[in-house]
């Protein structure tokens, strides 16, 4: 489920910084510091992704991961830190839905995804917590915020990406455990 991204300056009256994807595309984000995928290859990767509202942005650091998805519409997913009040911000990974920059003619437009949709705290909550995971079936992309650590400018997250077929990647077992004993 897409919204306006209510949490950047661009998507609402909320005093938030500019997504990740709005900020690469005025220049103030270089290409170094986004991780860039397309969804044709398979991929399996840890990237440590600094927040990209920390008070200084590192170029040589990971403040973004971006997904190509389609030949019109792209993945960015980022860690947001400014909104202390926020514990599903400061503990989630933020998905934004985007226009492929290459073919579109959005003018930057960005979406909010819902990844927790049915929880009924609106789009508070809608960061991907640590350790759940976004998937896509379309194009076989599985992504998993691992840990977060740091603070300030290394303020930053551990995020899994599977992007592809990968034929040992199944279901999880349920299992009941019972204990003899309670002390």
């Amino acid at each position: 489920i897409d919204y306006g991204d209510v949490f950047s300056a661009m998507g609402s009256t909320v005093a938030g910084q500019y997504n990740t994807y709005q900020k690469w595309n005025l220049g103030w984000l270089a290409d170094s510091a986004v991780a860039t995928y397309t969804a044709t290859t398979n991929v399996s990767s840890t990237v440590r992704l600094y927040a990209m509202d920390a008070p200084l942005v590192f170029q040589n650091h990971q403040h973004a991961i971006r997904v190509r998805r389609s030949s019109d519409r792209e993945y960015w997913f980022q860690f947001r830190t400014e909104f202390a009040n926020n514990p599903y911000l400061q503990n989630g990974l933020q998905a934004i839905w985007t226009a492929n920059a290459l073919t579109s003619n959005q003018n930057g437009e960005t979406d909010l995804i819902d990844a927790t949709p049915n929880s009924g705290n609106g789009l508070t909550d809608s960061p991907i917590p640590i350790g759940q995971t976004y998937y896509d079936a379309q194009n076989n992309l599985y992504i998993t915020p691992l840990s977060r650590s740091g603070t300030g400018s290394n303020a930053f997250m551990d995020v899994a990406l599977n992007i592809g077929n990968f034929p040992t990647n199944v279901a999880p077992v349920n299992v009941s455990l019972t204990a003899s004993a309670t002390n």
